[in-house]
């Protein structure tokens, strides 16, 4: 029942992911910013739409991860490459294992309010990103 309950997040997440360069190359700058911003607002929906919000923050992180990957790589050199996405890819392992014991921490130190206040914290979390990875002019 638990693994079903991630279904809407990853099916969103996955077919978004693949699907995204289908978009007007005008839109592709600002896909990570407002796939951010609609995970943030998945995770703020959540306490109230349960497993099912879930749909939203996948969408939301499938417009955000591959652009920002994307970006990431686009000007590194093909002898390069292998490196690179070994860098990257190891970085982001990293970081999500550190968020996850980060927000894990915070729920079950708060576990009668853990849902609200996880779900809060997270959308704190995606804004920051969102903020950060406007782009500016020059980049």
């Amino acid at each position: 029942r638990a693994g079903f309950s991630y279904l809407p997040f990853a099916v969103t997440f996955g077919l978004v992911s693949y699907y995204w360069r289908g978009l007007p190359a005008r839109f592709h700058r600002v896909l990570a910013p407002a796939g951010l911003a609609a995970t943030a607002v998945g995770y703020l929906l959540l306490p109230v739409t349960g497993p099912d919000g879930l749909a939203l923050v996948g969408t939301g992180l499938g417009l955000a991860v591959s652009p920002l990957f994307n970006r990431a790589l686009a000007h590194i050199l093909p002898d390069r490459a292998a490196d690179a996405s070994g860098v990257l890819t190891t970085t982001v392992q990293l970081s999500q294992l550190t968020g996850v014991a980060g927000i894990g921490s915070l729920y079950l130190s708060l576990a009668h309010h853990a849902l609200p206040v996880s779900a809060y914290a997270l959308t704190v979390l995606s804004l920051a990103a969102a903020a950060v990875a406007i782009p500016r002019k020059g980049l």
